[in-house]
């Protein structure tokens, strides 16, 4: 058995803190199973880390093997892993670094090509993948 206790935000009103704000995704995280490596049991975490990685994390954790499904996932536990987290809202997305948030509003755009950030244009092409493969034009393993 496997028990996990998690939001799906961090705070209780839409609108007690902003989309850019780095108290908007401090999002908590509880497992509880008798299956977790024993070096696991009752730690905690603060590292940067994103929902879209608990999958990858958990096939880790719990001893399985993560056989490609999980196309944005990142074990938090590998010694490749990126500290980063990507997030959308309805007008935009945020590129969340551990020292830094890219905020990107469809709102306000940057017309200043000289203004762009590294995290703007990872944010936008990760917006461009999700796009594609919503529309069908990219598939993943299981779906050739």
């Amino acid at each position: 058995t496997l028990v996990i206790i998690t939001s799906d935000h961090a705070h209780f009103l839409p609108e007690y803190y902003k989309n850019e704000q780095r108290e908007f995704f401090n999002i908590p995280f509880l497992m509880l199973s008798d299956r977790l490596k024993p070096s696991f049991k009752g730690k905690k975490e603060s590292k940067l880390y994103s929902q879209v990685d608990f999958p990858s994390t958990l096939h880790y954790l719990l001893h399985t093997r993560n056989k490609g499904d999980y196309l944005f996932s990142k074990n938090y536990y590998s010694a490749y892993f990126h500290s980063f987290c990507f997030t959308t809202f309805i007008d935009g997305f945020n590129w969340i670094e551990p020292n830094k948030i890219t905020h990107y509003d469809y709102r306000y755009p940057i017309l200043d090509k000289n203004n762009f950030e590294p995290a703007h244009i990872k944010g936008m092409a990760i917006m461009q993948v999700l796009a594609e493969r919503y529309r069908g034009n990219i598939k993943n393993k299981r779906n050739k």
